[in-house]
């Protein structure tokens, strides 16, 4: 990874302020935090699903992979030898942030396509001529012009994508320690539709804060990362109405071990062979935990 980002980032960039990455350990790992801590890089890590991170690099895959659609063979082995000239391609068109090309904007010039070139006049006057002082002025003008046009676009652009984010963003209004529902509209579920399940799951307390992200206390059955932005974070009400929230009926002691009523059986799978049931306990909320067959041999009437 470090000899990559040199060859074909460093060389052409020289040194980074920052780099972000949803990534998982393979990005972070104790040998590019230790390179990136040398170089003066400093290492951000996206959570998922949060578009004001890295929402427009996603953005630009899309577009890529839709470009590459129509051009890659039956078994899609030859995607990389399209890459480079679509990234071209999409380079010289004007960007819809700025109205003018992402190629010029960094290399000062405006490429000739296949369909504008044109035979070049060679000059009367010598290559030094051509490169006196005046020239060098003009060029470096325009590029300066060129740069603080696109600057004022980008800052329109930023100001219009903020006042529709601010339209859906909500204040912060818990912290550590706090019970939170939490945004459940992108894990994987066992239902046949995901518009029909639950979209929200929890509450669950917050641990840690990780920067702006929270950290989650998950039950060991849900398998999803535990760092969450805010936007997928609510704060769970503390002043329920009179009668809203009952205490759940204590367990029944049966042979000196405590067992819990079985309300209602809501899924089976198999897991290795073997039955595993998903249930709905008599006075406690949803369990998302699968238990095997044998933890119901007080309940036959209810598998």
């Amino acid at each position: 990874m470090a000899r990559l980002f040199i060859m074909h980032v460093y060389w052409w960039t020289g040194p980074l302020d920052t780099i972000v990455s949803d990534w998982g350990p393979q990005f972070i790992s104790d040998f590019w935090n230790e390179f990136c801590q040398i170089l003066g890089v400093k290492l951000r890590l996206s959570t998922a699903n949060h578009a004001q991170t890295d929402g427009q690099t996603e953005i630009i895959n899309q577009h890529m992979a839709q470009r590459l659609r129509p051009f890659v063979n039956h078994y899609q082995d030859d995607w990389s030898d399209w890459l480079l000239i679509m990234d071209f391609a999409a380079a010289v068109l004007p960007h819809e942030s700025t109205g003018v090309p992402p190629f010029l904007i960094n290399q000062g010039v405006t490429p000739q396509t296949s369909f504008d070139w044109q035979q070049p006049q060679l000059p009367d006057q010598s290559a030094m001529e051509c490169l006196n002082r005046n020239d060098a002025q003009k060029w470096v003008q325009r590029l300066e012009a060129t740069w603080n046009y696109a600057r004022k676009l980008i800052e329109k652009a930023q100001d219009s994508q903020q006042q529709q984010a601010d339209r859906h963003r909500r204040v912060v209004d818990f912290k550590v320690g706090d019970m939170v529902w939490v945004s459940a509209c992108t894990w994987k579920t066992d239902c046949p539709s995901r518009k029909l399940d639950y979209q929200m799951a929890g509450p669950y307390c917050i641990v840690e804060q990780i920067g702006n992200a929270y950290k989650l206390d998950l039950p060991a059955s849900i398998h999803v990362h535990p760092v969450f932005s805010p936007d997928k974070l609510w704060k769970a009400a503390t002043d329920p109405l009179p009668g809203q929230i009952e205490d759940p009926p204590p367990a029944i002691e049966v042979n000196g071990e405590y067992e819990w009523e079985v309300e209602e059986i809501l899924a089976v799978c198999l897991h290795w062979g073997k039955l595993q049931y998903k249930v709905k306990w008599v006075g406690y909320d949803n369990d998302p935990t699968w238990y095997p067959a044998a933890n119901f041999i007080g309940s036959p009437h209810r598998l």
